[in-house]
């Protein structure tokens, strides 16, 4: 046992795959922080200035899980989940998340 905690704790292999694990998990559990979990309701898509995801290309429809950003662009969650996996800012005005 000891031998085996020696190796994974002083093994620069090992020690840099358990920190990419861990910065992995942080990148999620930030990603659906950003994203929240609501869903488009018929008041909420009156109040919507802009009904089009300009990932997708689609109108944001009543029941669809969607992310309304502090820069008021909206967008389907996943169409915006899979954009927060490769840049961090905004599709349409490029401010950060």
């Amino acid at each position: 046992c000891i031998l085996v905690w020696c190796i994974a704790c002083c093994c620069p292999c090992c020690i840099a795959v358990v920190y990419m694990y861990d910065l992995r998990i942080r990148q999620e559990i930030l990603i659906e922080e950003v994203l929240g979990n609501e869903e488009l309701t018929e008041e909420a898509e009156n109040n919507l200035d802009d009904k089009l995801c300009s990932i997708c290309i689609e109108d944001l429809q009543v029941g669809d899980k969607y992310t309304k950003l502090e820069c008021s662009h909206s967008y389907h969650r996943e169409c915006l989940k899979q954009w927060i996996e490769v840049k961090s800012n905004c599709p349409l005005c490029r401010v950060a998340l």
